[in-house]
């Protein structure tokens, strides 16, 4: 099997990344409400949702990081992004994605 170049592998996952459904804020409150009631899909789904922001996030600072490569980055912004959807503590919808936001720089802030 031919190796994929680091590039052409990001590419991928970008087209991965765009094929995702975005989520409107109603369609995150039902996913939230049915992750809470133990659906797991529903994490999938959310996450899916967000990975969008993940990636931006990540590709952001990718040259905070010049020791990582920037897949590593984007697998922590993913790992940040799992850590947002098990921790939300709120069932305020509002504070969702501020709470993934932060849970996203907190996971890159600690590669430095």
């Amino acid at each position: 099997a031919e190796m994929l170049s680091v590039d052409a592998a990001l590419d991928m996952y970008r087209q991965h990344v765009d094929e995702q459904p975005c989520c409107d804020e109603g369609l995150f409150g039902d996913l939230l409400k049915r992750y809470r009631a133990g659906d797991e899909s529903a994490a999938r789904a959310i996450s899916a949702s967000c990975l969008r922001l993940a990636m931006r996030m990540a590709e952001a600072r990718a040259d905070a990081f010049p020791s990582w490569p920037v897949l590593d980055v984007v697998q922590e912004a993913n790992v940040g992004l799992m850590e947002a959807i098990l921790t939300f503590p709120s069932s305020e919808l509002r504070e969702f994605l501020p709470h993934v936001e932060d849970k996203i720089n907190r996971r890159l802030t600690s590669l430095a």
